[in-house]
Formats: structure tokens, sequence, C-alpha cells
């Protein structure tokens, strides 16, 4: 597992939050019209109540899903500790680049609370694949079939796509290579053979690392496939709701901005939202800013430029943002900090 140490994860969180808020000034300078402000005062209450139903069906349908997961495979957790873990997973992803310290964390917590660190590796990479199940398959239907409800507004065409494309084809290397894992020792080394490459691993230090790294990496999927075998074969009604509780978790996510959106007096769009936010957040987990602050208030900004109200966009992406990313950096660092104990460096 790799160590974190606290003091990079403090470093992260306050870079990703200097970006987020620095990006997210500039956009609301640039979209708020002053005079428009006094709509807010029309706000419908009852869709911000909805609006924070959504953000808590996100942490209970997350909790959930690792219980039954945890079940699934001889182990015990209760929903409680399972939504502490999921929080705690998604505050550390928020303040580290390509969200790379959320799993480790979450792994500790599970070993914490009992279990093998090989059954708590398998059930966070059983819900990893799970969610790039989801946007691998969901967003190449989008993106080649739903072209007509997708306008990325003034982020150039060719930039967009290339995008899209190179997240959808990275997706299915990384699903591929956890269907078939004897193809990373192979692949590793056939690269450590290249000629430009060879005269790096000359050195035996990095050779030995760049081994170990290969090997924790073929290890830790095979303990997967073992697990995902015993829920495919025996677990499957588990499996089917770890399944559907993934759905619902990014359909709680995705739906609240348009609630927003309708509390302020627009039009949600909810079918466009949806499909706009899956090829976000297909391409987001490859940004390498830590919770991909910046990308993703620039991405909001540009997708839902061209059916939102321009005097509405900066605020309804300052409410999403918050319900989404910053009420989760608030709690989530409050559990991490109980987790490592005032006096734990590593992660």
């Amino acid at each position: 597992m790799a160590e974190i140490k606290r003091k990079n994860v403090i470093r992260g969180l306050k870079l990703s939050l200097s970006i987020s808020i620095v990006v997210t000034v500039i956009l609301l300078i640039r979209t708020i019209d002053l005079k428009e402000l006094q709509q807010l005062k029309k706000i419908r209450i009852e869709y911000l109540a909805l609006a924070l139903v959504s953000m808590f069906m996100m942490w209970v349908s997350q909790g959930i899903r690792m219980k039954v997961l945890a079940t699934a495979l001889g182990e015990r957790i209760s929903f409680k500790e399972a939504t502490k873990n999921y929080l705690a997973g998604a505050f550390v992803s928020n303040v580290t680049p390509f969200a790379s310290g959320g799993g480790p964390i979450q792994v500790l917590f599970l070993h914490r609370q009992g279990m093998t660190l090989g059954k708590a590796s398998s059930i966070i990479i059983v819900q990893w694949v799970l969610r790039h199940l989801f946007f691998g398959l969901l967003g190449p239907i989008f993106f080649f079939f739903y072209r007509d409800l997708i306008d990325p507004g003034k982020l150039p065409v060719e930039i967009f796509e290339t995008a899209v494309i190179g997240s959808i084809i990275i997706t299915i290397f990384l699903l591929f290579f956890v269907w078939k894992p004897q193809v990373i020792p192979y692949l590793a080394y056939k690269l450590m053979g290249l000629p430009g490459v060879r005269r790096f691993f000359n050195k035996d230090d990095n050779r030995v690392k760049f081994e170990n790294l290969i090997e924790r990496a073929y290890h830790e999927i095979e303990i997967f496939h073992d697990c995902l075998w015993k829920l495919a074969a025996h677990k499957k009604w588990e499996l089917f709701w770890a399944i559907v509780l993934t759905g619902l978790f990014w359909l709680s996510f995705f739906m609240i901005a348009p609630i927003v959106l309708l509390g302020l007096g627009g039009k949600p769009y909810f079918a466009r939202a949806l499909i706009m936010q899956t090829i976000m957040f297909l391409i987001l987990p490859y940004m390498p800013t830590p919770g991909a602050s910046g990308a993703a208030e620039l991405g909001f900004a540009a997708f839902f430029a061209p059916f939102v109200p321009l005097h509405l966009l900066g605020i309804i992406m300052v409410a999403w943002r918050l319900l989404t990313f910053y009420v989760i950096i608030l709690v989530g660092s409050i559990i991490v900090l109980r987790i490592l104990g005032k006096n734990s460096e590593n992660i």
C-alpha cells in the first residue's frame, strides 16, 4: 500500500483549495451580474433542501455499497463506519494528484476495522472497477449517440474530443489490465528492454524499484481477481446491489446542479445535465491537480454554459462545488485526522 505523508496531505489540501477558490472567484467575476443577484431572494428553499438530500444520498449509497461488499467477502462493518470510510477516502482523493491517496486511506481504515489487507484492498478495487465500468460504458454511449445534447461551450471542439476519446482509451486499458493482469509484467519487461529505456534500468536501484512496483500491482490485482470470482460465482445478488448503488451514487451526484438551477428559477435540463456531467467525470480523473481543482470548475462552466443563463452559471457552480467538494473536504478532514491520530506521521 502506498505511503502518504501527513505533510503531503496538508500541502495538497492547501493547493487544492487555493486553485479551486482562485478559479471560482474568476468565474464569479466574469459571470455574475449584480442586478441579477436580486433573484437570489426568490430562491426556493425546498429545492435547496432537495439538493442536500441528494448530497446525503451520495453518502448513504457509498456507505451501503461498502457494507454490502464487505458482507459478501465474509467481513462485517457498520453502516456508520462504512460511510466514514467513504468520506475519508473522498477527502484524501480531493487533495492528492489523480485522486491517488483515496484508496490507501480507505484500505488502512478497513484494516483498522479488523479486515485483512487483502480483503480491504479487494473491496476498494471492486469499487474502483465499478466506477470505471460506469463511465467506461455510459461515456462512449453518450459521446457517440447523443452528440446533439453535448456542447463543450467555448472549449475548442478538437481539444474536447481529444480529451474524451483519450479518457475512453485510458479507461478501457485500465479495465483490460484488471481483467488480464498477466499482461502487466509482460508489457513492463518489454518496456524495460527498449533501447531508450534500457539505460535507465541498467542501474540496479531503478530496476529493483520498478520490479517491486510491478510485482505489487500484479499481486493486488490477483487478490482482486480471487475476490471478484467469489462475488460473481457465489455472491451475485450482492454484486448486483453494488452495481445498483454505484449508479445511485452518480445519479444523486449529477442531480445536484439541475436541482439548484430549478430552485433559482431556471430550466433544469436533467437529461442534458446528466450526459454532460458523465462526459466531464470521464475526463476529470486524469487531471493532475489535487481533486481536479480548477479543471472541475472550468469544466462545469464550459459544459453548462450552453444551457444555463450566464448570470446564474457562477452561482450554480459554487453551490454544486460546495455540496460535492467543500463539504466533503470539511467532514472528511475531521475523520482523517481522527484516523491518523495527532501524532501519526504517515497514512
